[in-house]
């Protein structure tokens, strides 16, 4: 193989030929510049990877891999108009295929429709970013059956947006997007950040919501309301506007809320269930939601004609806002059937309401929660008229007066109990080379009688104390025997009993 070189001071046209190939390629070489500049026919010399078993093939050919809209001259600067240039190379881009955004600012003045299956992709989330300052603009739609999906893309409003005002929405002209999938994006001043008007089985995660100004994220499914399986995992909620919510659900069941944070707006997560709609499954667990100014977790319903049915609300930390978990339809009928609230740590803000308030809901399930608050709160739970089911062992703090309120007949109320004294004991009965001592509890409230409390003693302040151990035990109270070195120790033994009332 040899080299080729070309020497020239003037325009013209120049034929090259390689020394061990029959083929030729022509260059023109332009007076103005001197700029060599090839034929668009050409195919430049093959490419080929590392590794057996790889082939050749053309540059031109492993350029097309990866398709960026600076091929179709967006430009990125943050002023120049790309909507034009973004819109040819989604149409261009073939289906399954990836579009490439290199960083920059990409102003946008219309919405850009998405009609087959694109990856978007930029090359990080702060510095690959799609802006606009139309305040009611929808930014990117996806009007089709076929997943879309968006990595590592910024969707920035530079004004905070109006009612109308969308970064992504997931719909299908005719019936309804499928398998999407929105990972590792910014979101900015949207007034809903990712709409779901019609869609099922996406996946949002990881992402940024920043200063929405409406709703982050609003759950729908208008063409099959009962269709859903869908995950909102890892993402974070935050500086939004003081009315907002982060997640909104009209329909489409079968959602998991997994693992986010959430920290400012108004509401963490509201189901608002739509006029007729019946669907099941929603899954809230390892949550974090601070700072909301109405309520942490609500969910309700206007309509007389739709229930849902299992919603599990677990493992989820509250705190700092006036109501933590509210379920109540504002109506005389059941609306909500097997309610599951386990295990989650509240906190309630000063003078809020319970830390739960379950209303006309049917078959609740309502334990192991840790409720505290501060202010003049009536209850840790709270339950009205047309609930029924089981609220099991629940731990309040003092700042409430009582741990359930309000509880209907239907409901078998058992919450834990704690209770701590001091009992007076004289050690003078020779006991081996040690001297003992006896004496008896009675607690200031009985535990449940068919549930043995547990009890722990210990001799702190007994002279020459040992040990001390229960040996009766029941709902009304227990004995104990103490042991001491000194032959006439007396003292306190403290006592704490954990049970159910």
């Amino acid at each position: 193989m040899g080299s080729i070189k070309l020497n020239s001071t003037s325009a013209g046209s120049v034929t090259l030929s390689a020394p061990d190939t029959s083929s030729n390629f022509t260059a023109t070489l332009p007076a103005s510049s001197g700029t060599l500049v090839y034929d668009s026919t050409v195919q430049i010399a093959p490419f080929t990877p590392a590794g057996t078993g790889a082939v050749s093939r053309t540059i031109q050919n492993k350029l097309k891999d990866v398709v960026s809209v600076k091929d179709f001259g967006a430009v990125g600067d943050g002023v120049t108009d790309d909507t034009a240039a973004i819109q040819a190379a989604i149409n261009a881009s073939v289906s399954g295929g990836n579009l490439f955004f290199p960083i920059g600012a990409y102003v946008i003045t219309s919405t850009l429709t998405v009609t087959k299956n694109i990856s978007f992709n930029g090359e990080d989330k702060f510095l690959s970013y799609i802006k606009w300052s139309i305040s009611t603009l929808i930014a990117i739609s996806v009007d089709t059956v076929s997943p879309a999906t968006f990595e590592k893309l910024g969707f920035r409003c530079t004004v905070p947006a109006t009612i109308g005002g969308v970064g992504i929405k997931l719909n299908s002209t005719s019936t309804q997007n499928a398998y999407s999938r929105i990972n590792n994006c910014f979101f900015e001043n949207c007034y809903i950040g990712i709409y779901t008007i019609s869609a099922l089985s996406y996946t949002i995660s990881n992402n940024i919501f920043s200063a929405y100004q409406g709703v982050a994220v609003i759950v729908q499914n208008t063409y099959m309301v009962d269709a859903g399986d869908s995950t909102i995992f890892n993402n974070l909620f935050s500086n939004s506007a003081a009315s907002a919510t982060a997640i909104l659900q009209y329909s489409s069941g079968g959602l998991k809320i997994l693992s986010n944070k959430i920290n400012s707006g108004a509401y963490g997560y509201q189901l608002v269930l739509a006029d007729g709609v019946s669907t099941s499954d929603l899954l809230m667990n390892g949550n974090s939601i601070e700072n909301t100014t109405t309520r942490a977790i609500s969910i309700r319903t206007s309509s007389s004609n739709g229930i849902f049915n299992k919603i599990e609300i677990t493992g989820n930390q509250i705190a700092l806002t006036p109501a933590p978990i509210i379920i109540d339809t504002g109506l005389t009928t059941m609306q909500f059937k097997g309610v599951v609230i386990c295990g989650n740590s509240i906190s309630v803000s000063s003078n809020g309401s319970p830390g739960i308030t379950i209303n006309n809901t049917d078959l609740i399930n309502v334990s192991g929660n840790c409720i505290s608050g501060g202010g003049t709160i009536a209850a840790g739970i709270s339950t009205g008229a047309y609930t029924s089911g089981v609220i099991g062992v629940n731990s309040c703090d003092s700042s409430f007066t009582n741990s359930v309120a309000n509880a209907s007949n239907s409901v078998f109320v058992s919450d834990s109990g704690k209770q701590t004294s001091t009992s007076s004991v004289t050690c003078s009965v020779a006991f081996g080379s040690l001297f003992s001592g006896t004496g008896t509890v009675t607690f200031p409230t009985p535990f449940r009688s068919n549930i043995v409390p547990t009890v722990n003693i210990d001799t702190r302040n007994l002279t020459g104390g040992v040990s001390v151990w229960p040996t009766t035990i029941t709902n009304t109270g227990f004995g104990f025997t103490a042991l001491s070195v000194t032959n006439g120790g007396s003292g306190t033994v403290t006592w704490t009993a954990c049970g159910v009332v």
